[in-house]
């Protein structure tokens, strides 16, 4: 999955940490480093200072969200979103006007970038930013082919 970290440090510790916790390299931190955002038709971009804050929210509770653009919290999650198949850009959005991301909000972003869609228990419900749950889903999620029918999914611990 291509990434542009823009020199982020959670950014760049979240990806390590998915990475050690999936046991394989998962982004391709060079590709699309360099370019403009613009010119970036696939991949995910950090973009920081763009979390977005909805209208019935508290600005420091923006921490961090998965859009198609900055300072927005409009986006869709493609089918085909699993294994690196992104054929979009999508931006994870770290820290509001008021508030800072922490690593774990920062590797919850990052799920949803890699898939994970709704919250559910262990991720992002009252309790969880992420929990073991949360690896546990990533993992099944890249263990199986897109498409897999559920009786054949094979969960991955």
């Amino acid at each position: 999955m291509p990434v542009k970290a823009n020199g982020d440090a959670r950014a760049i510790q979240a990806m390590d940490e998915i990475e050690r916790q999936m046991g394989f390299e998962v982004f391709d931190r060079t590709s699309i480093e360099a370019l403009p955002d613009d010119q970036i038709k696939r991949g995910i971009i950090v973009s920081v200072g763009t979390a977005f804050v909805a209208p019935d929210m508290r600005a420091a509770d923006a921490k961090g969200n998965v859009s198609s653009q900055p300072n927005s919290g409009a986006w869709s999650l493609p089918p085909t979103i699993a294994r690196g198949l992104l054929d979009s850009r999508l931006y994870v959005n770290i820290d509001g006007p008021v508030s800072k991301a922490s690593l774990e909000v920062v590797i919850h972003e990052f799920g949803h970038a890699l898939g994970m869609g709704e919250h559910y228990l262990g991720f992002g419900d009252s309790r969880h930013v992420i929990s073991p749950r949360f690896w546990s889903v990533l993992r099944t999620l890249y263990a199986n082919e897109p498409g897999t029918p559920g009786h054949s999914v094979q969960i991955r611990e």
